[in-house]
């Protein structure tokens, strides 16, 4: 049976697959795990080309890995979760 966990900040979520929720998905990938794994680092890498574009006036494909990381370290952001808690705060104080 396929299982995937996945931890951060203290948290752990689990998803169990069903064995046809797992012949469905090795009918569309090779390797379930690492259709997972690639689809992850895909959505990491353009979360990062976002901020640069976001936070800079560098376009992320003109620059190395290391330059993209670099400005993504001293960005000033928040995360979705406090933009999104800001929004509701707002929408609330409305009326």
């Amino acid at each position: 049976m396929l299982k995937i966990t996945i931890e951060t900040d203290g948290r752990t979520d689990v998803v169990d697959c069903s064995a046809e929720e797992e012949k469905a998905f090795s009918y569309i990938a090779v390797d379930p795990a690492e259709w997972l794994l690639n689809m992850i680092r895909t959505r990491l890498r353009a979360a990062v080309n976002t901020v640069v574009k976001d936070a800079s006036d560098k376009r992320p494909e003109k620059l190395t890995e290391a330059a993209r990381l670099s400005i993504v370290g001293t960005a000033n952001i928040e995360s979705a979760k406090v933009r999104e808690e800001k929004t509701r705060a707002m929408t609330r104080g409305v009326g």
